[in-house]
């Protein structure tokens, strides 16, 4: 239908049907639609376009009746949780299936997502785990995120045409821009106009989010105030029922925990005063004047006729007027306002409801637009591969084939140009190449009869050189033959050099053997020359006892003389101790002699040992130095070998190379 009433616009406003007929244009138009609806959306988009096309032939899933049928749902159970309490409707939450209140809305009851979001905000409601601006705000972000999932496929064929100018629709109505053209406007016009059009009323709904959520502070401010000087009065009375029975009065006024509840009412009236400004300033759509007027005109009446003069009296201790207003006025003006933000909420859902249907039909139109756009589109490709295929494949494949006998080597093909466009150039540069192949080729054949005369003399110049050569390996292999011998005289030297380095180590390790030997035996006569000595002092003590005891034994004759005939009997006693005394002395002094006799001859015997040990410490040191120069003769003896057998692996190498 679009395309009929497009074209038959176009021929009533004097359009011809040929100028319609624009085969590149229309294949550049429909290729970067395709191309560009494809690049600019990911897979997780397109599979989600592909889902939604069927919603494109269906009615709107959600209606006004079902958003009236959820607010009811809602309005009951949160009714039955303020007189019941909380609990009361935890079981219709958790089995929604069988609870009689939800059954009452079968339509609600057949959307699981509709469900699966009720059911889990009114849990966390119940949890008490959040405040309500947090429940408030985690309900605006899954809705929001919910709206962005629905509005995806809108979103990617809308981008189709915002990144094609003057695309329009689709592709399929070109004739709208060639009707447009022919009445002197300009295609991007309409579809500016278009698109202002088609979201101008979803952005006046988004435009009250602000006013929404000024709205919703101002209420709960206003419900603080209320709340706040309804305490302030039970304290007051409570303290006059405290006061009943005592013997002195309470004073007129209000009592200090009165008085402080007042005074946090008063800062909740200041932040709801603060809020009411914030609202009046922000910017409002017109449609919503009414519902915010309405908003506004009750809080004033609220603060004004209610909320103001009570604190007044509470501030006198009037509490006739307080009583007065808290049973008259207060609830019909709160009333009021409560009314008047939930009329503007429900002018934003309808406004909202408005256009999401709205962005259906849109969507609608998109969706049977570009199925007709494909279908053109399709009609366009096949038309385009037959006029591709008659002037540009066919005669291509005949160039393949030249270019395949051109490549088998057959140059004797005639290329026939039978155009002037593109296709005729490529024909023409073909021949000119077949015929400088042809002449190449015959140029490469003289130089080939050229080159085969002068091959001849290079190969008698070969069988000349082939001669010397062999000369020269023969001379190779009796060098190769001497430098073997070479090799291995020079490796049995390294093999003695080797021997006779391991027979030096073991002589030098007998050395040091023989060395700690003497060593050892230096020592051990050390020890007998210090044992001679001290049995030498030990005689020596011997000598002297012996020599006190003849001292004594005369002392001992000479007091027995004196003491006469008594004392014979001691001073013979005394006579043979003192022989005995005279005895030891002597045998003192032979073991004396024999003692120095044997330490002199310690003595000398110590030093030739040790005269041994040195002799010993030089001889090692000589069969070390001996061992480290056979070492290095071995070192050297193998490095000549390493030398040898690398000059015979060359003289081996130049042998075969020149073999």
């Amino acid at each position: 239908m679009v395309i009929i009433a497009v074209v038959g616009s176009f021929v009533g406003l004097g359009g011809h049907l040929g100028a319609l007929y624009q085969p590149f244009e229309l294949t550049l138009i429909a290729g970067a639609a395709i191309g560009a609806f494809l690049a600019g959306n990911s897979r997780k988009s397109l599979i989600l376009v592909r889902q939604a096309i069927p919603w494109a032939f269906k009615s709107a899933p959600y209606s006004k009746d079902l958003y009236m049928e959820l607010m009811a749902l809602l309005y009951v159970l949160l009714n039955k949780a303020r007189r019941e309490g909380l609990m009361a409707i935890e079981s219709h939450i958790e089995d929604p299936s069988s609870s009689p209140v939800f059954n009452e809305y079968p339509r609600i009851m057949k959307d699981p997502k509709l469900m699966e979001f009720i059911t889990d905000y009114l849990r966390i409601m119940i949890s008490g785990n959040m405040s309500s601006f947090e429940i408030e705000t985690l309900m605006d972000e899954e809705i929001e995120t919910f709206r962005h999932e629905r509005e995806v496929p809108t979103h990617a064929l809308q981008q189709v045409a915002d990144g094609l100018p003057a695309f329009g629709i689709v592709a399929a109505v070109l004739g709208v821009i060639k009707a447009l053209a022919a009445v002197d406007q300009p295609p991007a016009v309409l579809g500016v106009l278009s698109l202002r059009v088609s979201n101008g009323t979803l952005e006046d709904v988004r435009q009250t989010q602000p006013l929404v959520d000024s709205a919703s502070r101002l209420a709960t401010a206003a419900k603080d105030t209320v709340d706040g000087l309804g305490r302030v009065g039970v304290a007051h009375y409570g303290e006059i029922v405290r006061s009943i029975g005592q013997p002195v009065l309470p004073q007129p006024g209000l009592s200090p925990e009165a008085a402080g509840l007042l005074d946090r009412a008063k800062a909740a009236l200041n932040r709801a005063q603060a809020e009411a400004e914030h609202f009046r300033g922000l910017p409002r759509p017109d449609s919503a004047r009414d519902s915010l007027q309405a908003v506004e005109a009750t809080y004033l009446a609220l603060v004004s006729q209610v909320l103001d003069p009570m604190i007044v009296a509470l501030g006198k201790g009037d509490m006739a007027t307080y009583q007065g207003l808290l049973g008259t006025r207060l609830d019909a003006s709160e009333a009021a306002f409560v009314q008047a933000i939930a009329g503007f909420d429900f002018w934003r859902a309808g406004e909202f409801l408005s256009a999401y249907d709205a962005g259906r039909q849109r969507y609608r139109l998109v969706l049977m637009a570009v199925a007709a756009g494909g279908a053109l589109a399709a009609l366009l490709i096949v038309m385009t591969y037959l006029f591709l295929r008659r002037r540009v494949l066919q005669p291509l494949r005949a160039a393949g084939s030249h270019f395949d006998r051109i490549a088998g080597g057959d140059l004797t093909a005639r290329v026939e140009v039978r155009s002037g466009n593109e296709i005729g150039q490529l024909f023409g540069s073909l021949k000119r190449m077949q015929e400088s192949l042809t002449r190449t080729v015959s140029s490469v054949r003289r130089g080939v009869e050229e080159i085969n005369v002068g091959a001849r003399e290079i190969s008698a110049g070969n069988t000349d050189l082939s001669s010397r050569t062999e000369e020269q390996a023969a001379s190779l292999e009796q060098t190769a033959a001497s430098m073997e011998e070479l090799a291995s005289t020079v490796r049995q030297n390294a093999d003695n050099a080797r021997q006779a380095n391991q027979l030096a180590a073991s002589a030098s390790d007998v050395a040091q053997r023989g060395g700690s030997a003497v060593s050892e035996v230096v020592q051990t006569m050390q020890g007998i020359s210090a044992s001679s000595r001290k049995i030498s002092e030990i005689v020596s003590v011997i000598d002297g006892i012996a020599f006190q005891t003849n001292i004594l034994a005369l002392n001992a004759a000479v007091e027995a003389a004196r003491a006469g005939e008594q004392g014979k009997g001691f001073a013979v006693v005394a006579g043979e101790v003192r022989s005995l005394a005279q005895r030891s002395a002597q045998a003192a002094k032979e073991i004396k002699g024999l003692i120095e006799d044997s330490v002199g001859k310690v003595s000398a015997g110590s030093q030739q040992v040790e005269r041994a040990g040195a002799t010993m410490q030089e001889i090692v040191a000589s069969v070390r130095r001996v061992t480290d120069i056979m070492g290095e003769i071995s070192a050297a003896s193998q490095e000549q070998s390493s030398g040898i057998e690398q000059v015979n692996r060359a003289v081996t190498q130049m042998d075969e190379v020149t073999q």
